[in-house]
Protein backbone atom coordinates (compact mmCIF):
# COMPACT_ATOMS: atom_id res chain seq x y z
CA UNK A 1 0.00 0.00 0.00
CA UNK A 2 1.29 3.43 -0.88
CA UNK A 3 0.65 6.35 1.46
CA UNK A 4 1.58 9.82 0.26
CA UNK A 5 2.13 12.14 3.18
CA UNK A 6 0.76 15.69 3.56
CA UNK A 7 -2.83 14.49 3.22
CA UNK A 8 -2.55 13.27 -0.39
CA UNK A 9 -4.45 10.19 -1.42
CA UNK A 10 -2.66 7.61 -3.56
CA UNK A 11 -6.01 6.26 -4.61
CA UNK A 12 -6.90 9.36 -6.61
CA UNK A 13 -6.35 7.67 -9.95
CA UNK A 14 -4.12 4.91 -11.23
CA UNK A 15 -4.59 4.68 -14.99
CA UNK A 16 -1.76 6.52 -16.71
CA UNK A 17 -2.97 9.68 -18.47
CA UNK A 18 -2.88 9.21 -22.23
CA UNK A 19 -2.47 12.70 -23.67
CA UNK A 20 -2.28 15.11 -20.76
CA UNK A 21 -0.41 18.29 -21.65
CA UNK A 22 2.52 18.82 -19.32
CA UNK A 23 4.25 21.98 -18.25
CA UNK A 24 7.97 21.85 -18.85
CA UNK A 25 10.21 23.18 -16.13
CA UNK A 26 11.94 26.42 -17.04
CA UNK A 27 14.83 25.81 -14.66
CA UNK A 28 15.15 22.78 -12.45
CA UNK A 29 17.30 24.82 -10.05
CA UNK A 30 14.34 27.03 -9.08
CA UNK A 31 13.30 27.23 -5.44
CA UNK A 32 11.75 24.15 -3.90
CA UNK A 33 8.73 25.21 -1.86
CA UNK A 34 7.29 23.52 1.21
CA UNK A 35 3.68 23.18 2.33
CA UNK A 36 4.14 25.96 4.89
CA UNK A 37 5.08 28.38 2.06
CA UNK A 38 1.39 28.64 1.13
CA UNK A 39 1.42 26.41 -1.93
CA UNK A 40 -1.22 24.12 -3.34
CA UNK A 41 0.20 20.62 -2.90
CA UNK A 42 0.54 18.28 -5.90
CA UNK A 43 -2.35 15.99 -6.82
CA UNK A 44 -1.41 12.40 -7.72
CA UNK A 45 -2.72 11.26 -11.11
CA UNK A 46 -0.71 8.04 -11.59
CA UNK A 47 0.65 6.05 -8.63
CA UNK A 48 1.62 2.49 -9.55
CA UNK A 49 2.19 0.13 -6.63
CA UNK A 50 5.68 -1.33 -6.11
CA UNK A 51 6.36 -5.05 -6.49
CA UNK A 52 6.87 -7.17 -3.39
CA UNK A 53 10.21 -8.94 -3.93
CA UNK A 54 10.21 -12.72 -3.71
CA UNK A 55 13.11 -12.57 -1.23
CA UNK A 56 11.18 -10.25 1.12
CA UNK A 57 8.00 -12.31 0.73
CA UNK A 58 9.82 -15.55 1.65
CA UNK A 59 11.43 -13.86 4.68
CA UNK A 60 8.03 -12.34 5.59
CA UNK A 61 9.51 -8.84 5.73
CA UNK A 62 6.87 -6.16 6.29
CA UNK A 63 6.96 -2.48 7.07
CA UNK A 64 7.10 1.02 5.67
CA UNK A 65 9.71 2.86 3.64
CA UNK A 66 9.83 6.66 3.75
CA UNK A 67 11.00 8.44 0.60
CA UNK A 68 11.67 12.10 -0.02
CA UNK A 69 12.31 14.42 -2.92
CA UNK A 70 10.51 17.14 -4.76
CA UNK A 71 7.79 17.25 -7.37
CA UNK A 72 8.92 19.46 -10.23
CA UNK A 73 6.84 21.69 -12.42
CA UNK A 74 6.87 18.77 -14.87
CA UNK A 75 4.75 16.73 -12.41
CA UNK A 76 7.33 14.03 -11.59
CA UNK A 77 9.64 13.34 -8.65
CA UNK A 78 13.20 14.65 -8.68
CA UNK A 79 16.08 13.91 -6.29
CA UNK A 80 14.13 10.93 -4.96
CA UNK A 81 15.90 9.32 -2.02
CA UNK A 82 15.29 6.97 0.90
CA UNK A 83 14.73 8.62 4.27
CA UNK A 84 13.78 5.48 6.20
CA UNK A 85 14.79 2.14 4.61
CA UNK A 86 13.25 -1.27 5.24
CA UNK A 87 15.03 -3.97 3.23
CA UNK A 88 17.29 -3.64 0.19
CA UNK A 89 15.03 -5.23 -2.44
CA UNK A 90 11.89 -3.52 -1.14
CA UNK A 91 13.71 -0.18 -0.96
CA UNK A 92 14.73 -0.55 -4.62
CA UNK A 93 11.19 -1.52 -5.68
CA UNK A 94 9.69 1.43 -3.80
CA UNK A 95 12.13 3.85 -5.44
CA UNK A 96 11.40 2.42 -8.90
CA UNK A 97 7.62 2.66 -8.46
CA UNK A 98 7.57 6.17 -6.95
CA UNK A 99 9.94 7.42 -9.66
CA UNK A 100 7.11 6.60 -12.14
CA UNK A 101 4.45 8.54 -10.25
CA UNK A 102 2.87 11.50 -12.01
CA UNK A 103 1.28 14.55 -10.39
CA UNK A 104 -0.65 17.66 -11.20
CA UNK A 105 2.17 20.01 -10.06
CA UNK A 106 2.21 22.34 -7.06
CA UNK A 107 1.14 25.92 -7.56
CA UNK A 108 1.77 29.19 -5.77
CA UNK A 109 -0.16 32.30 -6.71
CA UNK A 110 -1.35 30.56 -9.89
CA UNK A 111 2.15 29.58 -11.07
CA UNK A 112 3.64 26.09 -11.25
CA UNK A 113 6.38 25.60 -8.65
CA UNK A 114 8.68 22.83 -7.42
CA UNK A 115 7.67 21.46 -4.02
CA UNK A 116 9.12 19.14 -1.40
CA UNK A 117 7.18 15.93 -0.81
CA UNK A 118 7.76 12.92 1.45
CA UNK A 119 5.83 9.71 0.86
CA UNK A 120 5.52 6.42 2.70
CA UNK A 121 5.34 3.11 0.87
CA UNK A 122 4.00 0.21 2.91
CA UNK A 123 4.70 -3.46 2.32
CA UNK A 124 2.37 -5.82 4.17
CA UNK A 125 1.66 -9.51 3.70
CA UNK A 126 -1.94 -10.59 4.02
CA UNK A 127 -2.84 -13.97 5.44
Amino acid sequence: MVLPMDGLSSQTANPEPQSEKKATPEKMDEKIYRKEDGITMPKPVFTPEPDYSEHARKKKIQGTIKLGGYVGTDGVFHDLHIIQPLEKSLDANALAAVARWKFKPCTKDGHLVNCHLDVEVGFHLFR
